[in-house]
């Protein structure tokens, strides 16, 4: 009788533990699909920062860029250009990764580099309960997951 107790005794905790383990790979699954589409829509930005690099598409965090013309339909200078790659890019970046920020900025021991970090909202417990390190020097927003690229136009 106490053999086939502690038999289910570590049966039941063999089950926990894979469990556990089961929920904790969805997790790091969330995290790594939300960096995937992070890293496509900034290989998408640098390409349209590269097409127009005269241009200044900074960018801070929760601001917006909103576009005056429709570059598609109309000629534009290149701030409007800009204006535009970026409008339609956060609106891109939102709809794939609700909740997303993004931030674009000359990076500031070489400011011939840009950079590119796009935050989305930490919705795993673990990793939103964690403190982020600044990211290769950016601070990420409380309670995101950051992605940073930096790149020289």
């Amino acid at each position: 009788m106490v053999e086939a107790l502690v038999a289910l005794l570590v049966l039941s905790l063999g089950l926990l533990s894979l469990g556990h383990l089961l929920v904790r790979h969805l997790g790091e699954n969330r995290v790594a699909s939300a960096r995937a589409v992070a890293t496509q829509h900034i290989d998408a930005l640098r390409d349209s920062i590269a097409l127009n690099p005269s241009a200044d598409y900074s960018l801070d965090w929760q601001a917006v860029r909103v576009a005056t013309v429709d570059c598609l339909r109309a000629g534009c200078s290149t701030a409007q250009t800009a204006d535009h790659d970026l409008a339609a890019w956060r609106a891109s970046l939102v709809l794939a990764l609700p909740g997303a920020d993004a931030r674009v900025f000359r990076a500031a021991p070489d400011a011939r580099q840009t950079g590119i970090a796009v935050a989305w909202p930490a919705s795993d417990t673990g990793a939103a309960a964690e403190a982020v390190p600044p990211l290769a020097g950016v601070e990420c927003p409380v309670n995101f997951l950051c992605h940073v690229l930096y790149f020289q136009p």
